[in-house]
């Protein structure tokens, strides 16, 4: 395994190697980027720009909710203690007790690595937690793994 080369690599270049393995079951996936941070959500949006998905924005908790119910997506990637409250916590709650998000996904992240935190964000709903800063590779295998794609990917 060669994972310092590939840490190297930009965004677009390991989803670019990542994709080529991966089968989509349909024609795109409906993402919701919730964060407070603009930065944060430009680094996302780069790592997923390069597939099929449709993706969308929001900068906090309310929102996120209110968007949710409107586009249905599939999967939502979060931060966690966006402005001193618990945004990602209450997006989990919300859309768990929706009956039309409850296949929805969540995925939670956080640069807090206080495991009382990780256990309170699966036990609200959340399917996954990275811990930023955090590698493009893992955020697209967990999305991989949560939409139910099949995928392999090998180091070059």
């Amino acid at each position: 395994m060669k994972l310092a080369k590939d840490i190297s690599l930009d965004a677009s270049t390991i989803w670019g190697k990542i994709s080529k393995k991966i089968q989509i079951k349909e024609d795109y996936k409906v993402i919701l980027i919730v964060h407070n941070q603009f930065k944060m959500r430009v680094y996302v949006n780069k790592i997923l720009n390069c597939n099929k998905y449709e993706l969308h924005h929001a900068i906090d908790a309310t929102t996120a909710i209110s968007y949710a119910k409107s586009i249905r997506p599939d999967l939502i990637i979060t931060g966690s203690n966006m402005q001193g409250n618990k945004d990602a916590i209450e997006i989990c709650r919300q859309v768990r007790l929706d009956e039309n998000l409850l296949d929805t996904k969540i995925i939670v992240i956080s640069s807090l690595k206080n495991v009382e935190e990780r256990i309170d964000a699966l036990l609200a709903g959340a399917n996954d937690y990275v811990i930023n800063p955090f590698s493009p590779l893992i955020l697209t295998s967990k999305i991989a793994r949560l939409l139910d794609y099949e995928y392999e990917y090998e180091y070059a």
